[in-house]
């Protein structure tokens, strides 16, 4: 159904070009969470999985 309305984010009335946010506001989410954030929750990530592996025995069964 969404692809039947393309190009429009609304029917017939907003296209998506008048949807997105500004160029500016764009570059700076990119910036901002794909350069800095993004690579501290990727290293969390890793670091959790580091400290906990193991934890868990097999024979305990999960439901």
């Amino acid at each position: 159904m969404a692809a039947s309305f393309w190009p429009y984010m609304i029917p017939f009335d907003v296209t998506i070009a008048q949807a997105a946010a500004p160029a500016s506001s764009l570059k700076f989410l990119v910036y901002g969470a794909g350069m800095f954030i993004l690579p501290i929750v990727l290293m969390y990530t890793i670091v959790v999985y580091w400290v906990f592996r193991g934890k868990v025995r097999e024979e305990a069964h999960y439901e």
